[in-house]
């Protein structure tokens, strides 16, 4: 059961650093200039994908009755 969740929703922590990670470079970079429209979508993405794994992260932490 370990192997298969996470190979199919991956290692939950491994992910939230790297989303983390991807987030932080957009964000000096927004600092010292305006992101181009393709830096903007892919800022909205990894946003979107730290929330999915934060729900799913969260979700997993709820105690099971």
């Amino acid at each position: 059961m370990k192997y298969w969740n996470e190979n199919v929703f991956g290692d939950l922590e491994r992910r939230t650093k790297n989303i983390v990670k991807d987030l932080d470079e957009l964000d000096l970079k927004e600092e010292g200039e305006e992101l181009n429209e393709e830096e903007v979508i892919q800022k909205n993405l990894i946003s979107e994908e730290f929330w999915r794994v934060a729900t799913y992260n969260k979700s997993l932490c709820r105690p099971k009755s």
